[in-house]
This record gives structure tokens, C-alpha cells and sequence, in this order.
């Protein structure tokens, strides 16, 4: 079975900029004349044919990586969003080959003139852009969409460290503001992505590598993940920063579990002093909270005390807000987290007609499948069992067997 790919942007040390991406990702292996020639043919449809773009390879606080420049005479092209979002279009369109590429950079870009007009109380077709408004956000949003393309990594399983922001006070079209510039700050905010200040006063991460970033629609991870390495991409930035190499970091690899799985955390607690109806409304309220599955399993701790152990089943990012419901739910004072894999079966629901007498009844049945495609089970679904028993008078027992005896004959 072919392993899904994994792309690890770590971007926890020095941030993310538009050109770090790019150059990260031709270092990883994305062909760096296709990549430029889309930046190039994204250029002339802004009408920018005096840009010069190139990728160079640099030593970075003594380490190995690429840079990306793009050269031209004037520093911004201040316009409006509608005409930048037009542009982009225009560029993707001409410069990118899937749909998948210009989807991302067109919804890229639309994210970032979003964010914008939040920030600015104003509406879309009356925002005028400075600094996003520029040359580089279209030709570093171009070039990020041509090297994920190439890479093939649309459809990959994205991951993404905590982002260094950095700190200290910018100075931009509309003054002085603290580090990350609110653009960058509410688009990570937006997306839920986990950032922290430093590790020096610069502005580390800009608004293009956020919404870059962003429309990959990452999992935030605090370690890597469990992936088979297969590349690894260094990207530096334009700016030489004291004692931090101005590197982003991005890994290829391959799901070690290969794509019939994930990643879920297992949230354990041992309760020896709360009656049953307490337990019984921590594992309901768990459950409405978002747990995938909860267990309560019946145990003997220290002086022989009858207790209970508390089990939940969570996506990660769920499990600090369920750790805390169990506390306060089940007056526990710790919860241990355990990240663990699992595979999943692939399940899809079919419409079968049961036929009794001269009446036709439709089913809908549940099938379970293993990742190669053999059936492990098929379920009648329950109420559409009960709608027939109800109007027949036949037991829900014998129209179970009907039906699984008839899939069973129908089936490839």
C-alpha cells in the first residue's frame, strides 16, 4: 500500500516569510527552473518584466541552504484587493498546472486580504493594501503553489511546530506595532496555529508566511510526528540575525503508519473516592465534548481501595480541553496523556432494496472495509430495521439476517 506523504514545516526557531517557503521547498527538491519560470510568468501578468528572480545557494550561520531574491526597481505596488485578488487568479491561472495549485493560491491570498479588511473595518472590494499589496506576494504565493505542486504534495498530511514570531516593535505603512504584524498575528490566530515570542526582537514571521502557511490548513504538533524521513529543505531569509541561523526547516516524509491511520491521545486517570453517578456524568460529559470513545474500567489501588480507571479517546487537539473536563467532572488532580497510532477501517454506507412479499423496502447498510478492501462486516442500520418491523410485524432479528444473508449474495 502506498504511504501518504507528510510535510513537516518547522518553522520554530527563525519563523516563516514567503521567500523562506519557496526556497525551503526547491531545497527539498522542487525543481528550481520550473518554479522560477512560474514566478517569472506571474511577473509579466502584473506587468513586471523587469523583475529578476533567482535562488542561490548560501551558508546560513554556518549551515548549508537556499535563498530566494527577486530584484526590481520599485520597492511596493500599493493596490487595491479586488485588483490583487484578480492578479493572482490571472497568475495562477497562467502559471500554475493543477487545479489543486491555484485553488491554494488564490484561497492563500484570499485569506490574507480577508484578515486585512477585519483589521481595517472595511469591506473587500474598498480595501487598499501597502506592504501585502506587493510585487513579492504574488510572486512568492506563485512560487509556493508551483513547488507544492511539483513536490506532490497537495493531499499530503501537513504538520507545523510552533512558529517563532519573534518580538520588539515593526515599523510598517501604518506606523509602529509590536512583532508579529497584526496581519500575521490574526491569521495564525485565525487557523489555530501555535506560535511563541523570540527568540530575538525582529519580526520573524510576515503575513505571506502565515497565510502560506495557513491555507495548508497545518496540524499543529509539538514534536515531529511519526514519519519514515525521505528529504529535508532548508530556506533562508534575507536578514542575518544574531545568534539565531535565519532558517525555515521542512522535512519530507512518509506516514509511518501508512494512510490507513492517525494519530489520536489516549487520556488516562485512576478515581478512587467518586461515586458512580459522578462517574457516569464525567464519561457523558466527555463524550459530549468531543471525546471519540471513553471507558471506565473497574480497579484495586493502594490499601486495596475499590477505584475506577478513566479512559478517553480524543483528537490531539482536543485533549488539553478533556483533561480539564475530567478533573473538574471526576475531582481527579492528573490526567497521563499517551500519543499513540491507530488504524482505522474504511466504512461507507450502502442502499440495499429488501423485498417481502410484493412490498419493497429500502436499507441502508453500514460496511466496514480493511484498508486492502476485505469486508469485516455489514450492518443493517437500526431505525430503517425498526420502520420495517414496525409496518411488517416481523422481528428486528429475522429482517437483520434478510438482509445480511442478501448483501452477502449481492456483493463483488
Amino acid at each position: 500500500m502506498k504511504k501518504r506523504k507528510v510535510l513537516v514545516v518547522d518553522a520554530s526557531s527563525a519563523g516563516i516569510s514567503g521567500d523562506m517557503f519557496v526556497s525551503s521547498l526547491i531545497d527539498l527538491g522542487a525543481p528550481q527552473e520550473n518554479v522560477l519560470g512560474a514566478m517569472k510568468t506571474a511577473a509579466q501578468i502584473v506587468d513586471r518584466s523587469d523583475v529578476d528572480i533567482s535562488i542561490e545557494e548560501i551558508k546560513m550561520g554556518g549551515f548549508r541552504c537556499k535563498r530566494l531574491s527577486a530584484r526590481y526597481r520599485e520597492g511596493y505596488l500599493d493596490c487595491d484587493a479586488s485588483k490583487l485578488l484578480e492578479d493572482v487568479k490571472a497568475a495562477a491561472k497562467s502559471a500554475l498546472r493543477t487545479r489543486d495549485a491555484v485553488d491554494y493560491a488564490y484561497s492563500a491570498v484570499k485569506l490574507l486580504v480577508e484578515v486585512e479588511a477585519l483589521l481595517h473595518g472595511t469591506k473587500i472590494d474598498e480595501l487598499h493594501l501597502h506592504e501585502t499589496g506587493s510585487v513579492d506576494t504574488i510572486l512568492e504565493v506563485i512560487g509556493a503553489a508551483s513547488a507544492l505542486e511539483r513536490l506532490q504534495l497537495f493531499g499530503a498530511k501537513v504538520y507545523v511546530t510552533p512558529v517563532a514570531v519573534g518580538g520588539g516593535l515593526v515599523r510598517f505603512s501604518h506606523g509602529v506595532t509590536p512583532a508579529p504584524a497584526p496581519a500575521a498575528l490574526q491569521i495564525l490566530t485565525s487557523k489555530k496555529i501555535a506560535f511563541h515570542g523570540g527568540p530575538v526582537e525582529q519580526e520573524l514571521t510576515t503575513p505571506t508566511g502565515a497565510t502560506l502557511l495557513a491555507a495548508l490548513d497545518p496540524t499543529p504538533t509539538r514534536f515531529y510526528p511519526p514519519i519514515i524521513p525521505l528529504r529535508i529543505g532548508f530556506g533562508a531569509g534575507l536578514k542575518e540575525i544574531e545568534n539565531t541561523p535565519n532558517i525555515l526547516r521542512v522535512i519530507l516524509g512518509e506516514d509511518l503508519y501508512d494512510a490507513a491511520g492517525d494519530i489520536i491521545v489516549q487520556l488516562e486517570s485512576i478515581v478512587d473516592d467518586a461515586s458512580g453517578e459522578i462517574i457516569g456524568r464525567a464519561t457523558q460529559t466527555l463524550l459530549k465534548k468531543g471525546a471519540l470513545d471513553v471507558a471506565v474500567i473497574p480497579a484495586y489501588t493502594k490499601k486495596d481501595r475499590p477505584a475506577w480507571i478513566i479512559e478517553a479517546l480524543c483528537n490531539p487537539e482536543d485533549s488539553a480541553k478533556l483533561s480539564s473536563i475530567l478533573m473538574v467532572e471526576a475531582g481527579t488532580l492528573g490526567v497521563r496523556y499517551f500519543t499513540v497510532p491507530r488504524y482505522l477501517a474504511k466504512r461507507r454506507i450502502e442502499t440495499k432494496t429488501l423485498k417481502i412479499g410484493e412490498v419493497e423496502y429500502k436499507v441502508r447498510v453500514k460496511v466496514s472495509e480493511t484498508p486492502e478492501g476485505k469486508v469485516i462486516r455489514a450492518k443493517p442500520e437500526y431505525k430503517d430495521l425498526e420502520d420495517i418491523s414496525d409496518k411488517t410485524g416481523l422481528s428486528l432479528r429475522r429482517l437483520q439476517r434478510m438482509v445480511e444473508e442478501d448483501w452477502g449474495e449481492r456483493k463483488p
